[in-house]
């Protein structure tokens, strides 16, 4: 059973099943690697540090996520591990995080590949904080240095990447490796080199509402995710 409030209605039970343990999430920008426990009890928002009970009564687990778009798959993190903190709660009122110090963004294989970049999948370090444990070790940080590129020699660079050709990405075709790249096209050259979202969308021949539905991510979009 999971108790919480979920979308602000209070004191609300939901039960279920024990669907899996030691579940890590899918991998994603800075998800959390511990295992956890999967339930299809029903958790949504206001569930989240509510406790997951077995049928004696005893917490189990503190209700902490789902995954989007799915149904009946919610995540608790297991008591022993949750308890683990109890103590640091208790003598200080809060658990203290480990720290680096550093400021950055994470490169992915589409934003290598498009700059050229000759890194594998990891974190730019671009600022560190004075006296950070990250500089004590010795991390530098530092600007990657790219040069502009005009909205055809982009999206040539990205049909490259998808394996397209770059007639196709102005077809208007629904086609899943097509939509990726008008997404990540549009991402890049408004967020990362500065083009307005009127002239992408012209650039593309889509709507202007096409341009910011892919720019309001966080990060370059994956290929799960379509307009």
């Amino acid at each position: 059973m999971a108790i919480g409030n979920p979308l602000g209605l209070e004191q609300t039970i939901t039960r279920g099943i024990i669907s899996g343990i030691n579940r890590v999430l899918p991998s994603s920008p800075m998800s959390m690697m511990v295992p956890l426990i999967q339930t299809d009890t029903a958790i949504n928002p206001g569930n989240s540090g509510g406790p997951l009970l077995n049928l004696c009564g005893e917490v189990i687990g503190i209700n902490t996520a789902t995954l989007m778009g799915v149904e009946n798959i919610g995540f608790a993190i297991p008591i022993n591990i949750a308890k683990q903190v109890v103590p640091q709660l208790v003598q200080r009122g809060r658990f203290i995080r480990p720290w680096l110090g550093t400021a950055g963004k994470l490169i992915s294989k589409d934003l290598g590949a498009v700059f050229n970049i000759p890194m594998v999948d990891g974190f730019l370090v671009e600022t560190l904080e004075p006296g950070s444990p990250a500089e004590n070790a010795g991390v530098q940080g530092g600007v990657l240095p790219t040069r502009k590129m005009d909205l055809a020699a982009l999206a040539e660079k990205i049909c490259e990447v998808h394996e397209i050709h770059g007639g196709e990405l102005r077809s208007g075709s629904r086609r899943g490796e097509i939509v990726e790249a008008r997404r990540v096209l549009s991402w890049m050259a408004v967020k990362e080199l500065g083009y307005s979202g009127a002239a992408v969308a012209r650039y593309l021949g889509v709507t202007n509402s096409c341009v910011t539905r892919a720019v309001s991510a966080e990060k370059v979009p994956q290929k799960e995710r379509y307009i």
